[in-house]
């Protein structure tokens, strides 16, 4: 009996064996239970044998009692388990791992490998929400209502997104709106399902609560906002908000912490904002926040970028090719974009950065035209190469302009970093003439763009880049009449859309307007502007440019320098006055030297104006009457009356001017005592007097006596086109006799003439005069014929000089 029990449990213990080696892959042990874990045995009677061999079963006792899992396990020899750990913030929670092991303590008998416990993983989620309302110390409570819906909304939606074996710990409320923080406890740590249960959390709360809900779904956008390109029109969409948030919302709108829209969702609870063209200066983070009335908040968010729109180049713009000739067509774009030509037999070259194409005229062709077309293969950008295709031509290339027929108007593409073209137009000689330049600096012409979209957000940084495109590219805006214009244009965008959105413009702001158009009125840029407009007041354009903005600071400081710049111009033409009294009635030869007088020149041209616009500014803004209250950039009449600031020193120079003439005429017509001599002269002083007159009068600034008239009569169109008239020939009179006729000017064009005059000596009192006028009444008082009384001796004074 004993061998039979011996043989059965043999093989019984062989099935086994054999099992575990097939299916685990290791030697098998004999496991046991021991009595201090369960007080009684369920296998053997009181464990294993002495001698490790077989024991006997129990027969009688009942099924084995159940075994509280101890949370461990016996490690693998010389083998260490880190524990695992992953982070999953806010919407993706701190996440632990904790080991559970389920299986009993298990006493092992090597023989040869170490089994491998099996074990399952808990991640714990840390996570928190937060409610719109006032904390109170009472949520902590358990059976409190509000812990309690926290509670149940919590693991209600754990167990049912997570997984079943979720359960919610260490739930606390604290300050700081309310703040509920809590721990989920799961075998699952699927990032998407741990925002699922907050998500659907947050939304069975809002119906009951004022929940703070932050969406990890970004807002829409029209165009991929991985694909949006400068230029382009796009739409954001934010919402809809989590059902229980419910549709009487209001919607607000921020970029850059400022409010740019305020709205009410659609029927099917989303706001849309445009950007009716998205540039650089609109990159940044757009937020869109729902707001319900009881302070529940649904908030979503972006980030939108741009990449530059594709910029095509094509050579020859236009131009002309004669028959049975060729001509080379370029096609190039910017960044990363391709471009092919279309309209071409046989076909351009595969698409690429830069492209070219040799095109033949064929031979005995009418005159024609023929339009290619070069096109980026993406956006469907183009720019189009027209060519005319003529039996002969006039003009040949040169210059970058194509060949062309008499009148023909070529067309060439800019240098690269600008943009637009250059004109010239085929003359009867072969040569191009009346060539325009109108390139534009790329930087000013992407700015001219954006200065149509500005709003007070992105005016601030818009004005900041001016400034530094200005500063940056001094030499090339100034020396660019086109790229001049378009910043002039870009000053008069900016007070457009300053006073159509009402933006105050700031200090720092009105900084940069100011630096920006510093740059325009350098010296550097005088030839730009006398090619743009001869007539032209760069203060009073830079004025309109920013009138109208309501900003005091900006309007203020260009008055100033109007003001400054007008007096300057006065105080000059006092001071040519005045040295010209001076030479009439100085007989001798000596007094101030030429360093004396050009000292008393700057001081008296450029300090006094600065004087007076001082004092005026100083008198009047702290009161806030400098300038005029429709913020018209000039100054102020009917409150402080600051316009006497330029009406009293401009209009006293002008009489003082009308003085001096009357006297130099007079020392002029000074004739030597005799009546037979003044009756003989009597039609030349009429003529002495005539020619006075139309030199100094504009040179003197006595023109601007009408501004009297326009102000008495303001209504009165013919004083005010007589005043236009005179005042816009004053610069071309001072440009020819205080210039042109200038013998010191005359002397160094001539060297010859610089050596004849060296060698000669001077005259005192008229005859030292050296300007242009002087020359001029010089010439007059010689007169035609020494009987007359009027001839002056270049060489000795005589006694009519005194």
């Amino acid at each position: 009996m004993s061998f039979l029990r011996r043989v059965a449990r043999h093989s019984l213990r062989d099935s086994v064996t054999s099992a575990i080696r097939e299916e685990l892959g290791v030697e098998p042990l004999l496991l046991h239970i021991g009595r201090s874990q369960l007080s009684k045995t369920c296998t053997c009677i009181y464990g294993l044998p002495s001698d490790n061999k077989f024991c006997q079963p129990i027969t009688n006792d009942s099924i084995c009692p159940t075994v509280t899992p101890v949370l461990t396990t016996t490690a693998m020899p010389n083998s260490t388990t880190p524990s695992p750990s992953t982070t999953i913030d806010a919407t993706t929670p701190e996440v632990t791992t904790v080991t559970n092991i389920t299986t009993p303590e298990i006493t092992m008998v090597t023989n040869a490998t170490t089994p491998v416990a099996t074990t399952t993983k808990t991640f714990a989620v840390n996570g928190n929400l937060i409610l719109n309302m006032d904390f109170n110390d009472s949520f902590n409570t358990q059976n409190s209502d509000v812990y309690k819906d926290i509670f149940n909304a919590t693991e209600r939606n754990c167990k049912q997104y997570l997984s079943k074996d979720c359960s919610v710990t260490n739930l606390t409320l604290r300050s700081g709106s309310t703040i509920a923080d809590f721990t989920l406890s799961s075998s699952s740590q699927d990032g998407t399902q741990v925002q699922l249960v907050i998500d659907e959390m947050l939304n069975q709360l809002a119906e009951k609560y004022p929940v703070r809900f932050v969406s990890t779904k970004k807002l829409n956008t029209s165009v991929p906002s991985e694909q949006i390109t400068a230029g382009n029109s796009v739409i954001v969409t934010c919402g809809p908000p989590p059902t229980n948030f419910g549709s009487n919302l209001t919607v607000e709108w921020t970029f850059k912490d400022k409010i740019i829209q305020t709205d009410k969702p659609s029927q099917d609870r989303i706001s849309k904002y445009t950007i009716r063209k998205f540039f650089n200066i609109h990159e940044g983070t757009y937020v869109c926040k729902m707001n319900r009335a009881d302070g529940a908040t649904f908030t979503q968010s972006s980030v939108l970028k741009s990449k530059p729109a594709p910029l095509i180049f094509v050579d020859p713009v236009k131009g002309t090719v004669k028959c049975g000739g060729s001509v080379t067509l370029l096609c190039s774009v910017n960044s990363d974009y391709k471009v092919q030509f279309n309209g071409l037999d046989p076909p351009s070259p595969s698409p690429d950065s830069k492209i070219s194409y040799v095109y033949t005229a064929p031979e005995g062709c009418t005159t024609q035209q023929k339009t290619i077309t070069c096109l980026e293969t993406n956006s469907g950008a183009k720019e189009t190469i027209i060519l005319t295709l003529a039996p002969n031509v006039v003009c040949e290339a040169n210059g970058g302009f194509s060949a062309g027929q008499v009148a023909f108007e070529a067309v060439a593409p800019c240098e690269k970093g600008k943009v637009g073209n250059k004109t010239a137009v085929c003359k009867t000689d072969g040569i191009y003439g009346d060539i325009q330049d109108n390139c534009v600096l790329e930087v000013i012409h992407n700015l001219l763009l954006q200065s149509e979209e500005l709003d007070e957000v992105t005016l601030p940084g818009f004005l900041k880049d001016l400034k530094d495109a200005a500063i940056n590219n001094t030499k090339t805006i100034t020396d660019s009449p086109a790229t001049i214009r378009a910043m002039v244009q870009i000053l008069e965008n900016v007070a457009k859309r300053a006073d159509s959105l009402d933006i105050t413009i700031f200090e720092e702001s009105t900084k940069n307007i100011m630096e920006s158009a510093g740059i325009l009125t350098t010296d550097a840029a005088r030839n730009s502007w006398l090619n743009l407009n001869n007539e032209s007041n760069i203060w009073f354009i830079i004025g309109a440019a920013i009138s109208n903005t309501k900003n005091a600071a900006a309007c203020t400081a260009a008055t100033f320098f109007i003001h400054f710049f007008y007096l300057a111009l006065f105080f000059w033409m006092l001071a040519s006055g005045l040295l010209l009294l001076y030479r009439t009635v100085s007989v001798f030869e000596g007094g101030l030297s030429k360093m004396s007088m050009l000292i008393i020149g700057f001081c008296l041209g450029y300090g006094a104006p600065l004087i007076v616009a001082t004092i005026t500014i100083a008198a009047t803004a702290p009161s806030n009457q400098y300038i005029r209250e429709n913020v018209v950039c000039w100054l102020n009449w009917d409150g402080s009356k600051a316009l006497l600031g330029f009406v009293i020193p401009a209009l006293m120079i002008v009489v003082i001017n009308l003085i001096i003439l009357i006297v130099v005429i007079a020392k002029l017509l000074r004739r030597r005592v005799g009546e037979n001599a003044a009756q003989a002269g009597e039609k030349h002083v009429l003529v002495v007097i005539a020619r006075s007159l139309a030199v100094l009068t504009p040179f003197f600034g006595l023109t601007w006596g009408l501004g009297v008239g326009t102000m008495v009569s303001p209504k009165n169109i013919g004083i005010h086109i007589t005043f236009a008239l005179f005042n816009s020939l004053q610069g071309f009179f001072i440009l020819v006799f205080g210039t042109l006729l200038d013998r010191t000017v005359r002397s160094a064009l001539t060297p010859s003439q610089l050596a004849t005059s060296q060698g000669r000596t001077t005259s005192t009192g008229t005859g030292t005069l050296s300007s242009g006028v002087g020359n001029f009444f010089r010439r007059l008082r010689k007169g035609r014929h020494s009987s007359n009384g009027y001839h002056l001796s270049s060489n000795v004074p005589t006694a009519s000089n005194t």
